[in-house]
């Protein structure tokens, strides 16, 4: 049981229009959905008992120990902090934990994690830094999960996992749910499972609502139509990749691979949590030194034969994941943006007057302009994700590398970046589009590269 009576978080930034108060019974469990930015987060928090309160109060039936609160900055910045940037760095003698390490003696050891992931005791051995970004956020899940939770606020668990990763965490969950009570914070009412008895929606920090789930069997995705994975000859190259692999330390996380890439060709690149697609991405965004050891050619230029690779970065537009991670500053979103227009991580500057409008076009154009002069630590998980697909296009790329773009994102917001996207590549630009859900693809592309996970 959960009872909050008119809750008031005490610091400024969280203050909501009108005190908080909700009521969740035993063997209830709550999803909380709403637009980005509409202030499920801040809710969440409240209700883990994450924000120090100003009035109310909050009212357990176990002890405060016993509650978590998991959201997906957790899977990189709990685990290590700079583990997406180790990960193109393997030759550096790093001390990193390994995944037994990271999870305990105690979490290894408990049948829960028999029930949980099946592919984590295969990870076991392996430093962490080995691992993609869903592999650890089963990671993060399951440590969290399996220490004797009681209340736990999940914010968008099933962001950057696979089919069968969102299975097996919706089994889990369902489990758990007979002794654990569960608010999920969800942006699409279609990932509520069906273990949630009820729904509250919120609209600019308010609960405008709150009904009983009713329960619809859910419907099987509908599978990518059969694409064409052969090219069609343009005359002009932009990526060529020829028996491509990265191995470190005798462990393959990248099996040979050998793709060629034309103008104007919009591909989506799928495969499961750990079947290499990051490691893949790395070598054609200049982001990976393996590359220059490889034989990897991006817009005709070879790597490590000359070129330069700034001018290269420019060329390219990319958002994934992690690079929620690398924007952690208090920088106006505008700022976050515009530095898409140098490939960098930051301005150390004032915008030109070209580069402010520029930035606050890109964020007009997918529906966030109003984020423009918003610090952006300040901006809900989904508008960062808002700005910084922004940032990928603010220079107007050849080719746009999309990793899982619409992570997180209202359907209305999902709806415009998608209309966007659409637009943008129909003018004989590139497309390699990564995602899990390939309903997302519908539309937008025309080849599919897969990459098999490779088994241990």
């Amino acid at each position: 049981m959960l009872s909050v009576q008119r809750a008031q978080p005490l610091h400024p930034a969280f203050q909501l229009p009108e005190p908080l108060t909700l009521h969740i019974a035993q063997g209830q469990h709550l999803a909380i959905v709403g637009a980005n930015g509409s202030g499920k987060t801040t809710l969440g928090r409240i209700l883990a008992g994450h924000l120090p309160l100003r009035d109310g109060e909050i009212a357990y039936d176990c002890a405060r120990t016993e509650v978590r609160y998991v959201a997906f900055d957790d899977a990189w910045g709990d685990a290590l902090p700079a583990a997406h940037q180790l990960r193109w760095h393997h030759g550096e003698q790093v001390q990193v934990p390994t995944v037994a390490h990271f999870l305990g003696t105690e979490v290894v050891n408990s049948a829960l994690l028999l029930l949980a992931f099946s592919e984590i005791r295969s990870l076991l051995t392996k430093p962490l830094h080995w691992l993609s970004s869903g592999e650890l956020r089963k990671l993060v899940l399951v440590k969290k999960l399996a220490r004797g939770a009681r209340v736990v606020v999940l914010d968008e668990p099933y962001i950057g996992l696979d089919i069968k990763a969102r299975q097996e965490l919706t089994a889990f969950l369902t489990l758990m749910s007979k002794h654990t009570t569960f608010i999920l914070l969800l942006a699409d009412t279609a990932n509520i499972p069906l273990f949630i008895t009820h729904v509250a929606t919120i609209v600019d920090k308010c609960v405008v609502s709150l009904v009983p789930y009713l329960r619809k069997q859910k419907s099987q995705p509908t599978p990518l139509k059969k694409l064409s994975s052969k090219q069609i000859d343009t005359g002009e190259e932009v990526v060529r990749l020829n028996n491509v692999s990265v191995s470190y330390f005798g462990h393959m996380v990248l099996p040979p691979v050998t793709w060629h890439i034309n103008r104007g060709e919009r591909w989506v690149l799928t495969g499961r949590n750990g079947a290499g697609k990051s490691t893949l991405l790395s070598l054609i965004c200049a982001d990976n030194p393996m590359a220059y050891a490889l034989d990897v050619s991006v817009f005709g230029q070879r790597r490590g034969r000359g070129g330069n690779i700034w001018e290269t970065k420019r060329r390219i537009g990319y958002v994934s994941p992690e690079m929620l991670r690398s924007f952690t500053s208090e920088s106006l979103a505008c700022d976050i943006v515009a530095s898409g227009l140098q490939a960098t991580g930051r301005i150390h500057r004032s915008l030109k007057r070209e580069e402010l409008l520029a930035s606050t076009l890109w964020l007009d154009k997918l529906g966030g302009k109003h984020l423009a002069q918003r610090q952006f630590h300040t901006l809900s998980s989904g508008e960062k994700r808002l700005v910084l697909l922004a940032r990928a296009f603010v220079n107007e790329p050849e080719l746009l590398v999309l990793d899982e773009p619409f992570h997180g994102f209202d359907p209305v917001t999902r709806s415009l970046a998608r209309q966007v996207i659409s637009d943008y590549v129909s003018k004989e630009r590139t497309l390699i589009l990564v995602s899990h859900y390939m309903e997302e693809a519908h539309g937008l592309v025309d080849h599919e590269f897969h990459l098999t996970k490779k088994e241990f």
